[in-house]
């Protein structure tokens, strides 16, 4: 990453002298518009927001065969910068809308077929948007086209400093910032159950966690978690993928709940920003609290360490 002073009107330049040709040329308009209010410049690195703004608009152009594709650029209440792509385009599914985020995946075999793949696109730049200190959420239903929203600090800070400070606060508290880790905190011999059928996902948090010589069990999917909490009822908290196979996380964790012993046990949702949405459902299922992925270490021990001492001091 190497941020510096960006112009925003530099930004709608290159986006206009990269997209209009081929606008023309497939008969689509096309519009960019920059709301009033706009701070005139921004910092972070202008070859990665370029890199994401071309694989989302590429995108756009692709799955959009008639109407119009746009780019909004804007600002929220949380001083973000916000680039909006929307298209009138095929449209996603909202069970799919994570799907497309992995690696060569597609809504369906039908669309693969007809358009392509989208190949390491979306991938990339989720990953970018979250090394410039953001994210990227998305909306869309089929036959109504789909909106991808790129969401960027003013000043980029660092990737996990940002996220921390801006995005990822406490579920239940409805907090901005998350406490920092005190450097003295001790996670030695806490038993945690993962909940993740990602072997990717499965691998980063297991590093995290052992790394702070906790007791890692794992579980591919709801049921098969529930077996091993059962038989391992001294778990002292859950880290619970949303989308997984049999039974997925929201019905996992309601299942759990159900459960006398463990109404009061921690459960961290790990939900995606692509799916608007996901954090509540995810807490109106029973879960404890959320972090964000592609999770950041730091934010995940932070969670934890607030959850395992606000049960200590229940418990006293």
């Amino acid at each position: 990453i190497d941020p510096r002073e960006v112009r925003l009107p530099g930004v709608q330049d290159y986006v206009e002298q990269t997209f209009r040709h081929m606008a023309e040329q497939k008969g689509l308009g096309f519009e960019i518009r920059m709301a009033g209010g706009l701070p005139d410049t921004m910092f972070t690195d202008v070859n990665r927001l370029h890199q994401i703004l071309k694989n989302l608009l590429s995108n756009a152009f692709k799955f959009t065969e008639q109407g119009k594709v746009e780019l909004a650029i804007g600002m929220t209440e949380q001083n973000l910068i916000s680039f909006a792509v929307r298209d009138t385009g095929i449209g996603i599914p909202a069970d799919k809308q994570n799907l497309i985020f992995e690696a060569f995946q597609q809504a369906d075999g039908t669309t693969s077929r007809k358009y392509g793949g989208t190949g390491l696109g979306l991938t990339i730049s989720r990953e970018i948007a979250r090394l410039l200190g953001g994210w990227i959420e998305v909306e869309s239903s089929p036959g109504q086209g789909s909106t991808f929203v790129l969401y960027l600090p003013q000043n980029y800070a660092g990737s996990e400093t940002t996220r921390s400070k801006i995005e990822t606060g406490s579920g239940t508290e409805n907090n901005l910032t998350i406490p920092a880790l005190p450097e003295d905190v001790d996670f030695s011999g806490k038993k945690i159950l993962v909940m993740d059928d990602d072997v990717r996902n499965i691998f980063a948090i297991n590093s995290v966690l052992e790394a702070r010589n906790m007791k890692v069990l794992h579980a591919e999917n709801g049921k098969v978690g529930i077996r091993i909490l059962e038989e391992n009822p001294d778990v002292d908290l859950i880290l619970m993928d949303t989308m997984m196979p049999e039974m997925d996380g929201l019905m996992a964790t309601q299942e759990i709940r159900k459960i006398a012993r463990f109404k009061d046990l921690p459960i961290i949702s790990l939900t995606a920003k692509a799916m608007k949405g996901d954090r509540e459902k995810a807490i109106e299922a029973g879960a404890t609290d959320y972090v964000t992925k592609p999770v950041a270490p730091e934010t995940l021990l932070s969670v934890m360490h607030i959850w395992f001492k606000k049960n200590a001091e229940t418990k006293q």
